[in-house]
């Protein structure tokens, strides 16, 4: 958070955060000459990637639920949100299973609310296009800071229309 920085932007700040983090951890283990102990890393956050996909299709769900808040009796309300987060829960742990070791909400059973879904979405929602970012600068840490900074500088519409469209291009390379 040293080099950019939005007030009021989670989603932007973290996903950056860990973008940073898990490229400086490829760099390292590159120059340590243990790049499987990268693959395993990849590995997680592919795991990560996998839950992200399932958090924002139950999370639109979710939100099709309070869109139709005003014209639904409370109790139906609570009740719908219940479900969804128990398929939610269920989904998770199918997804799961096999995992090698538990997954980004830890081992299943999970109890799971929104508070948990906007939190895990906030973190990871960006990484992809950071990632893209700093291959796009070919892995030049002072031109990827500039170009997210130059980023950072944009109204809030066009910046998560430009990451959104970075997530899309971006494809993990060993």
């Amino acid at each position: 958070h040293r080099v950019v920085y939005i007030a009021d932007d989670t989603a932007f700040n973290e996903s950056f955060a860990t973008a940073v983090e898990l490229e400086g951890l490829r760099l390292w283990l590159s120059h340590q000459g243990k790049p499987g102990q990268f693959r395993e890393a990849l590995g997680r956050l592919a795991r990560r990637n996998r839950t992200l996909a399932l958090v924002e299709d139950f999370s639109a769900r979710l939100d099709a639920l309070y869109a139709q808040a005003d014209s639904l009796p409370d109790q139906h309300l609570r009740n719908r949100k219940a479900a969804i987060l128990q398929d939610l829960a269920l989904a998770y742990q199918e997804l799961s299973a096999d995992w090698p070791e538990p997954g980004p909400f830890g081992p299943a059973p999970v109890s799971l609310n929104n508070a948990n879904l906007a939190l895990f979405r906030q973190y990871n929602q960006h990484v992809p296009a950071f990632r893209q970012m700093l291959r796009n600068a070919d892995y030049d840490f002072p031109g990827f800071y500039q170009a997210v900074e130059a980023l950072s500088e944009q109204p809030e519409p066009q910046r998560s229309e430009y990451l959104a469209a970075l997530s899309q291009r971006f494809e993990e390379h060993l």
